[in-house]
């Protein structure tokens, strides 16, 4: 028999169920970073979502988990999603049949809450119940060769970006005190590409619930900050997630230091695998990480509800209106779209 249970955020949470999920996350071969639940805290003390965290038991025994947040989405609707703003979720099981009693409960709870859709950005397809678009992949490169034979892999034009780099004076430095710069580079660069940015307050509880698994990088040149990277580190993986680099400093490449700087320090630590996250296929983002030898891997973004994303509605700098606000964005003094942002970036997951 198989029992679903459902864990609020707002309930009293016990620390041996805490204990429990992720010793179960920390067992399976195909967890993810972000199936750990300290993203629960993360992501309602920060952003202020509500979770729902399924757990599967079947006998007395774990047999699958299933992160899930309430979240509102532009213009006026609300979804379950797991996870939102960040890269993975989606079930992660033992059986086929914990993952369909999670996959029940999960629609169950979506009708429950009366939301428009139920979302799961996974690395598998779900049953036939659910929708699915592929337009999103992610990007990983073997580590286990070590960081010569990586050099050698990469193309000719990234190498030579990253000498450049480093005769024209950039320098990278890696510390969690670099917070401020690297949200410096971050915010500025969002506000650039108009999107509302995450607030410092977001990653400052990244850093307190993920203290040894987080890691920042921070180009500059001349003593001045031009680009950053937030980096986690997590069961042999590094996941480079969020990164940003100073529009007018491009031409010195400090993103390709950036990312080789990060890919070396991941080789010193013996880690087998860099995720470079996840882009939408055939994009400028998704091209610039194949010359890294990156590997694409399809993601697969499941769908439950009438209100669900279709074809390519999900492309939301298609449409004039968002084409419209993102070009008001940029014109914003950064200290306004600062100010701004991060309350209307909670209903961008």
């Amino acid at each position: 028999m198989i029992e679903v249970m459902a864990a609020p955020v707002q309930s009293s949470r016990r620390t041996d169920s805490e204990r429990e999920w992720n010793a179960f996350v920390y067992g399976h071969e195909n967890a993810t970073l972000f199936h750990d639940i300290r993203w629960r805290s993360v992501i309602a003390d920060a952003l202020g979502c509500r979770s729902y965290y399924l757990e599967a038991w079947e006998s007395a025994r774990l047999a699958g988990v299933l992160p899930l947040f309430l979240v509102r989405v532009p213009p006026f609707k609300s979804a379950l999603v797991s996870v939102p703003f960040l890269n993975y979720g989606g079930p992660l099981v033992d059986t086929e049949t914990a993952r369909h009693a999670l996959l029940s409960n999960a629609i169950e709870l979506a009708k429950d809450l009366r939301v428009d859709y139920l979302e799961l950005r996974s690395r598998e397809p779900m049953d036939d119940r659910f929708s699915s678009l592929s337009h999103k992949e992610t990007y990983e490169i073997d580590l286990t060769p070590g960081r010569d034979a990586i050099w050698r892999r990469l193309k000719a034009s990234v190498r030579n970006k990253v000498r450049k780099a480093n005769k024209l004076g950039v320098t990278v430095s890696q510390g969690k005190d670099l917070l401020p710069e690297f949200y410096r580079c971050f915010s500025r660069n969002m506000r650039d590409l108009g999107t509302p940015v995450l607030g410092q307050h977001f990653f400052e509880h990244v850093l307190r619930r993920f203290p040894q698994e987080s890691h920042i990088f921070v180009a500059s040149r001349e003593g001045r900050p031009v680009g950053g990277k937030f980096v986690m580190a997590w069961r042999g993986v590094m996941h480079f997630i969020w990164a940003s680099s100073l529009r007018q400093m491009l031409s010195f490449a400090p993103n390709d230091l950036l990312n080789w700087r990060a890919i070396e320090y991941a080789c010193e630590q013996q880690m087998t695998r860099c995720d470079f996250g996840r882009s939408t296929r055939e994009s400028t983002h998704a091209a610039y990480k194949k010359q890294w030898a990156a590997v694409p891997r399809p993601l697969f973004w499941e769908y439950y509800g009438s209100g669900a994303p279709a074809g390519d509605s999900h492309v939301r700098t298609a449409t004039r209106p968002y084409r419209c606000a993102s070009l008001v964005w940029r014109r914003l003094p950064l200290c306004i779209a600062n100010r701004l942002g991060p309350p209307i970036a909670k209903y961008l997951p």
